[in-house]
C-alpha cells in the first residue's frame, strides 16, 4: 500500500470514489488497487447510528473531511415487516438512544433531542470543524425528496453509505430512498454492518425452523434481500469491493471466502446504473454461503446467544 502523498487531497475524482487508502482502512484489506490514488471530498451517509461510534471513527480515519449524515430513530428498531425474521434482541423499541423514554410525547421529542445534541457532540470531539448533520426519525418519515434534495445540493451524492439499521425493513427503505433520488452514483460504496447476522442466527439450535442447507443469502432476509430487491428495481450493478462478498469470480478475495478471513461486513461498489435488473455482486453460491456461516468465528458465537432466537410473528407496530 502506497504512503499518502502530500496534496493527495487537491486531486478529486471526478464522481463518488473512494481512495485506496481510505477504503482499505475501512475495509482493513490490502486488495483494493483498482481504486487509484485520488481522495474525494464528498458525502458519508449511515443508516443506523446509535451513539455515532462508527462515524466517529469513520472521520478519524480519513485525511478528508467528508460531510457526514446520519440517520436514526433514536428511540429503537421499529417493527420489521410483516413475516420477515428478526433476532429476539431487535424487538421494537430496541437499541434506543434515549433508553426507555418516558412515556409523554412532549418528553419523547426532548428525549431524542437531547440524544441528537449527546452524539452530535460525540462524533465531533476533538474535530470542531467536522460536519455532522443527524435526521431523526422512522425512515418511512424522515426520507423525504426534500431531504435528499438538500444534500444532493449542500454536500453532493455519497461516497459512502453505511448500513448498520439491522432490519430488512429498514435498509429496504434507505436503499430505495437513495437510489429513487440518485444519492448513490457509480463508485458509490456501500457497507453492510447485519448482512450476515440473520443466515448465522438460523444455525442457533433453536432456530431449526429457520435451518436450512445450500440456500442463498438473499433467502435468509434482512440487508441481502433488501440490496437484492434494490438492485432489481433500480437497475443497480454492484461489484463486490471486499469482504464476504466474492467466492466464485476468482478475484483475490475469493481464496478466502470460506476460511473466515476476510471478516463479516461485504463492501459493495455501484459498478453500473441502468434498466433493470441489476446485479447484486454477491459472487457465492448456497454451499459456500452455507460452508462461511460453519466456518465463520462469529456465526459460531450467534450459535450459543438466546438473543439470536429468530422471530417472524406478525408484526402491527408503525414502520
Amino acid at each position: 500500500m502506497p504512503p499518502h502523498q502530500p496534496g493527495a487531497q487537491r486531486r478529486h475524482l471526478t464522481g463518488p470514489g473512494l481512495a485506496r487508502a481510505a477504503l482499505s482502512r475501512i475495509c482493513r484489506y490490502g486488495w483494493a488497487s483498482d481504486w487509484g490514488d485520488n481522495l474525494f471530498i464528498g458525502t458519508v451517509l449511515e443508516f443506523g447510528v446509535l451513539n455515532g461510534s462508527y462515524l466517529k471513527g469513520f472521520g478519524e480515519h480519513f485525511r478528508w473531511k467528508p460531510v457526514f449524515w446520519g440517520f436514526d430513530s433514536f428511540v429503537g428498531l421499529p417493527a420489521e415487516a410483516e413475516g420477515q425474521p428478526r433476532p429476539l434482541a431487535w424487538s421494537p423499541g430496541s437499541l434506543s438512544s434515549v433508553g426507555s423514554g418516558p412515556a409523554a410525547s412532549e418528553d419523547k421529542h426532548a428525549a431524542v433531542a437531547r440524544a441528537v445534541e449527546r452524539v452530535h457532540a460525540s462524533i465531533t470531539e476533538g474535530f470542531p470543524e467536522r460536519k455532522v448533520h443527524l435526521v431523526p426519525g422512522m425512515y418511512s418519515e424522515s426520507l423525504t425528496p426534500q431531504l435528499a434534495a438538500r444534500i444532493l445540493r449542500t454536500s453532493g451524492p455519497a461516497s459512502f453509505i453505511d448500513i448498520d439499521s439491522d432490519l430488512y425493513i429498514s435498509a429496504r427503505q434507505a436503499l430505495d430512498w437513495v437510489f429513487e433520488h440518485g444519492l448513490a452514483r457509480v463508485g458509490t460504496v456501500i457497507r453492510y454492518d447485519d448482512w450476515w447476522t440473520l443466515a448465522c442466527a438460523t444455525r442457533n439450535p433453536r432456530n431449526r425452523n429457520y435451518h436450512r442447507d445450500a440456500a442463498s443469502i438473499e433467502s435468509y432476509g434482512g440487508e441481502p434481500l433488501a440490496h437484492e430487491e434494490v438492485a432489481h428495481r433500480h437497475g443497480v450493478t454492484f461489484a463486490c469491493a471486499c469482504g464476504p462478498c466474492d467466492a466464485e469470480s476468482g478475484g483475490p478475495m475469493s481464496r478466502y471466502f470460506a476460511t473466515g478471513h476476510v471478516g463479516f461486513n461485504p463492501f459493495f461498489r455501484v459498478a453500473k446504473l441502468s434498466a433493470p435488473p441489476g446485479n447484486t455482486g454477491f459472487a457465492a453460491n448456497g454451499t459456500m454461503v452455507g460452508r462461511f456461516l460453519d466456518r465463520m468465528p462469529v456465526c459460531r458465537n450467534y450459535r450459543s446467544r438466546g438473543s439470536f432466537a429468530l422471530s417472524s410473528h406478525s408484526n402491527t407496530a408503525h414502520v
